[in-house]
Parts: C-alpha cells; sequence; structure tokens
C-alpha cells in the first residue's frame, strides 16, 4: 500500500522521484558504510589472539625479570672480587698492621644487620681520628678565643 502510494506520487511529481531517489542513495551508502566497517572490526578481532599476546607478555616479564637477577649477581660478584683484591693489596703494602676483627661471612642473612653490629674501638677510634682531622675537635676552646675582647660597662 506504501509502495502503491509512492508510486502514484512520484508518476504526478517529478522532482518527487528525484528526491526519493537521493534519499534511497544516501540510506543504500550508510548501509554499505557500517557494513564495511562491521567487517573491519570482525577482521581485527579474528586476527588478534588475546591468551597468546598475554602469554607473550608475561613470557617476556619473566625473562626481563630473569636477566635483572642474573645481572645483579654478575654485578654482586664483581662488587666482592674487587674489595677482596683491594683488601689483599692493603694488607700486602701496608708497614703497620693493624688489628682487624676477624672476616664476618660475606652474605649477611638481613641486609639491615649491618646496622645492628657494634663498632669494635679500634674502628671508633680510627672514625674520631679521621673526623678530628676533617672537621677539628669540638670540645676545645676556638683558638680564634682570644681575639675576643668582652667590652666592660662603664
Amino acid at each position: 500500500r506504501s509502495s502503491d502510494l509512492r508510486e502514484e506520487e512520484e508518476l504526478n511529481n517529478p522532482m518527487k522521484v528525484l528526491e526519493n531517489r537521493t534519499k534511497d542513495s544516501k540510506l543504500e551508502m550508510e548501509v554499505l558504510e557500517n557494513l564495511q566497517e562491521l567487517k573491519e572490526l570482525n577482521q581485527r578481532q579474528a586476527s588478534v589472539d588475546f591468551e597468546s599476546m598475554l602469554q607473550k607478555y608475561k613470557d617476556y616479564e619473566e625473562e626481563m625479570k630473569r636477566r635483572e637477577l642474573e645481572e645483579d649477581e654478575r654485578e654482586m660478584k664483581e662488587m666482592l672480587e674487587l674489595s677482596h683484591k683491594k683488601r689483599c693489596l692493603e694488607d700486602s703494602d701496608s708497614d703497620e698492621e693493624i688489628v682487624r676483627a676477624p672476616a664476618k661471612s660475606a652474605v649477611m642473612s638481613n641486609p639491615t644487620d649491618i646496622l645492628n653490629e657494634k663498632p669494635t674501638t679500634e674502628i671508633k677510634k680510627l672514625k674520631t681520628e679521621s673526623w678530628e682531622r676533617s672537621v677539628g675537635k669540638l670540645n676545645c676552646k676556638s683558638q680564634l678565643a682570644g681575639l675576643v675582647v668582652v667590652k666592660k660597662p662603664s
């Protein structure tokens, strides 16, 4: 029934025919564009395998952690060897023998254990001597104290 009305209207008015054709063409173009967008979306979704992508990322993260651990271990070994070599050189080059505490294990159970250690008196003495050489004694009178004269009230 609606198509009959449309045909009758088109026969009487050529301008209406042109308008209807234009509307139909626009509608058809919109439908084709939407269809094309859906096809592209489906292709993108079909080509992406989320499980394998997540697995690859997880493997990549594990590999990076493993490399970091290996690098840290390698650097730690190098530092320990270097400190051991330095200590050996210091021991062999020194003229005076300093009494040292027995060497403790290189690997402590907890990194903060070093904070709980009590320094020996020899180490304390060396530290205070070093401090006094660099900063000066704090409990002595200043050398400039004699230059300042307090004004007496008259």
